[in-house]
């Protein structure tokens, strides 16, 4: 004997289950749209470096018998976002350099200070650059502390826009009375527009 009801409700069965299956592609779909765009938005780098820098793990104890070790360009660029967005501790601590860095691939966002001690021991830091826009640029705007056995190669700073001063340096625009510069060189090109004052260069 045919059932025709038991068939309906088999079909109704079918096309229910269709919808949500379907139903349950398109909700994946819209989801996988949505996670490549977030995905796009992170991996889409800016032009300096403290908006990339958040990968870097540092180790060490920053202090003088237990330094911080910096051996990448990410890990030199945490210590300046660290030391602007208002980690004091990293301000006066001990760093050690253990690599040669280039920091050609962003642009470079300067400490508002440093007051700590860095040690390159014979190591570089390379490709310095900077957002042209920039009036104040170097490493740190103000040095309080001590900075020793670094070389600054092939630095290219180049400021061109239309403002009255600039205060461009590779290493620091100014120091205080504490500070100490010591066994540190700089190869390069700085270029600021020739009709414009030209501040202190360190």
């Amino acid at each position: 004997f045919f059932d025709w009801g038991q068939k309906m409700k088999k079909k109704g069965f079918n096309i229910v289950f269709a919808f949500i299956f379907f139903f349950s592609l398109a909700i994946c779909g819209c989801s996988f749209l949505f996670s490549s765009n977030t995905i796009s938005k992170v991996e889409a780098a800016s032009g300096n470096w403290s908006d990339n820098c958040s990968s870097a793990v540092i180790t060490g104890g920053g202090t003088q018998n237990n330094p911080y070790i910096i051996d990448t360009a990410v890990k030199f660029a945490y210590i300046a976002w660290g030391i602007n967005n208002g980690y004091s501790q990293w301000n006066t601590a001990f760093y050690k350099q253990t690599a040669n860095i280039d920091l050609s691939e962003h642009n470079w966002v300067p400490m508002n200070t440093f007051a700590g001690y860095y040690d390159g021991q014979g190591y570089t830091l390379s490709g310095l650059t900077c957002d042209s826009s920039l009036t104040q640029f170097a490493i740190t705007k103000e040095l309080s502390g001590t900075w020793i056995n670094t070389g600054f190669t092939n630095v290219n700073i180049n400021v061109t826009g239309q403002r009255a001063h600039y205060y461009i340096s590779t290493l620091a625009i100014t120091t205080t009375s504490t500070s100490t510069i010591s066994g540190c060189f700089v190869t390069g090109t700085i270029y600021a527009k020739p009709d414009r004052h030209v501040g202190q260069q360190t």
